[in-house]
C-alpha cells in the first residue's frame, strides 16, 4: 500500500513539474543547438532517452556550444578559483572581528574549508553547475557528507532539479527527480526497495527506475529531540512508481545549494545569458544552413541538358567521361544551372550572430587582454575595473544566493566531524 506521506510528495511534484513546464520547452532549444551533452528535458520514461546517441542534428555551428564552455570557465576562475581563497569568514558581530584571538580561529577554520573541500570532488562539480547556469539559467549542488571519507559534491542536473522559495524569496524546498539503474538502488536501499525493483535487481540489473529525494521544512520540528525529527529540514527518499517512503533523515543546514544567473520578477526559475540570445542562436543555425546548402550547389550544380540529349545518365566524379556531351561541332551540351552568388553577405550575416553570441557568455570581455598583449599595467588595471563592475551583479547573486548557503552547509559537516578547531571563549 503506497504511503501518504509520498503520494503527498509527489502531488507536489507534479504541481512543481507544471510550473516549469514552459522554461522546459526552451531549455530544450537551447539544448539541442548549444548543449547537446545535457538530457532531454521533460524526460518522464527511462526508455526516451538513448544514451550514446548522437544530439547534435540541430546544430549548424559550434560557436554557441564553444562559447558557453567558455563562459563556464570565465565564470570559474571568476567566482571560485582554485589557486587562491576566495572567500574569509567573518563573525556576524563586527565587534568580534577585532579579536585577535577570534581572527587567528576564523583563519584557521577557513584554511580547514579550503583543504578539506578540495580534497573532496569540488572543483569539477561546481564547474559543471557555472555550466548550467550559462545554459539554462539554474544550477544545484547536493553537499553531501561521507562519515570516515569527508564531503561528497554532486551536480544536479537541471532537467532533474526542482525548487520553491520561502517567503523571503529564498530556495528552501528542492526535489530531485532521477532514474537510478537497479543495481545501485538495490545497494543503497537494500530490503526497502519495493518488490519489482528487487527482482530487477536479480535478473535486469542495468534496468532504471525513478526515484525523488526531497528536502523542505520540517512542519513538525521537535527542538527537544536529537535525532532527524529535531533537525530544521526534513529529507525523504520516494520510489516513484510504488509510491513508498525508501528513507526518512534530516538536515540540520539545507543540503542543496541552489544559484540562478538573473531572476524576473514573479518567476521562480533563473533565465540564461543564451536564454537571452536564443533568437540570435536560431538564426545563425538557419544562416550555416543555408550557407552550406548554396556551398553545395555552387560546387556541384544541377546540370541542364537539352530535351534530345543522348546521355542515359551524368556522372559527376572526377575524371569522369560523359559519352555524348557535346554535339558534332563541338558544343557543350550539359550546362550547370546558374544561382545568385550571395555566399558573403550570409557569411558577414554569420559573423554578426557570433560577435552577439559571444558578447552574450563574457567570452570578448575576458578575450580583451588577450587581444592587446601591449597594454599597459594601468591599462590593464582600468580593464580589469571595467570587467569588475560589468560582472558585480551576477558574481553578487552566486555568493549570495549559492555559496553562502554552501559554506554553511560544509561547516557543519566539518563540526559534525570534529575537524574544526576549539572555539575561544569569545565566540
Amino acid at each position: 500500500m503506497a504511503d501518504s506521506r509520498a503520494t503527498e510528495i509527489l502531488e507536489m511534484h507534479t504541481r512543481m513539474q507544471n510550473q516549469r513546464e514552459h522554461f522546459e520547452k526552451v531549455w530544450q532549444d537551447i539544448a539541442e543547438r548549444a548543449a547537446p551533452r545535457k538530457a532531454e528535458f521533460g524526460r518522464r520514461n527511462a526508455a526516451q532517452v538513448v544514451k550514446g546517441k548522437q544530439r547534435t542534428e540541430r546544430m549548424f555551428d559550434a560557436t554557441p556550444s564553444l562559447a558557453l564552455d567558455r563562459f563556464a570557465s570565465a565564470f570559474h576562475s571568476l567566482v571560485t578559483p582554485r589557486n587562491q581563497q576566495w572567500h574569509k569568514l567573518k563573525a556576524v558581530d563586527d565587534d568580534l572581528n577585532d579579536n585577535t584571538e577570534v581572527q587567528r580561529y576564523l583563519d584557521e577554520v577557513n584554511s580547514r574549508l579550503f583543504a578539506a573541500r578540495y580534497a573532496a570532488n569540488f572543483d569539477n562539480q561546481v564547474h559543471e553547475c557555472y555550466y548550467d547556469a550559462g545554459a539554462f539559467g539554474n544550477m544545484g549542488l547536493f553537499i553531501g557528507d561521507r562519515p570516515g571519507r569527508g564531503m561528497l559534491y554532486r551536480t544536479i542536473p537541471v532537467d532533474q532539479l526542482f525548487f520553491a522559495e520561502n517567503d523571503y524569496g529564498a530556495v528552501d524546498l528542492v526535489h530531485r527527480y532521477w532514474w537510478m539503474p537497479a543495481r545501485a538502488a538495490a545497494q543503497r536501499w537494500g530490503d526497502r526497495l519495493p518488490a519489482h525493483i528487487k527482482h530487477a535487481a536479480e535478473r535486469t540489473p542495468e534496468a532504471e527506475y525513478p526515484f525523488l529525494h526531497c528536502v523542505k521544512p520540517r512542519a513538525d520540528m521537535d527542538v527537544r529531540r536529537m535525532d532527524y525529527r529535531g533537525m530544521e529540514f526534513a529529507s525523504y527518499y520516494v520510489a516513484v512508481d510504488s509510491r513508498d517512503i525508501l528513507d526518512e533523515g534530516g538536515f540540520r543546514v539545507f543540503p542543496y545549494a541552489v544559484g540562478r544567473y538573473a531572476v524576473t520578477s514573479g518567476e521562480i526559475y533563473g533565465r540564461s545569458p543564451l536564454m537571452t540570445v536564443l533568437p540570435d542562436v536560431k538564426m545563425l543555425n538557419e544562416i550555416e544552413r543555408t550557407t552550406i546548402q548554396a556551398a553545395q550547389l555552387a560546387v556541384l550544380p544541377p546540370m541542364l541538358a537539352h530535351r534530345d540529349g543522348v546521355l542515359d545518365a551524368i556522372r559527376l566524379t572526377p575524371a569522369a567521361i560523359n559519352y555524348g556531351g557535346v554535339d558534332d561541332q563541338g558544343r557543350q551540351l550539359l550546362q550547370p544551372m546558374k544561382f545568385g552568388e550571395n555566399l558573403p553577405v550570409s557569411i558577414e550575416m554569420a559573423d554578426q550572430k557570433r560577435r552577439t553570441i559571444q558578447d552574450a557568455l563574457w567570452n570578448t570581455l575576458f578575450q580583451i587582454l588577450v587581444d592587446n598583449p601591449a597594454m599597459t599595467a594601468t591599462e590593464a588595471m582600468l580593464r580589469a575595473q571595467e570587467k569588475g563592475a560589468l560582472l558585480a551583479p551576477t558574481a553578487s547573486r552566486t555568493e549570495s544566493e549559492f555559496l553562502n548557503p554552501m559554506v554553511a552547509r560544509e561547516l557543519q559537516i566539518l563540526e559534525d566531524a570534529g575537524q574544526l578547531p576549539p572555539r575561544p571563549e569569545a565566540l
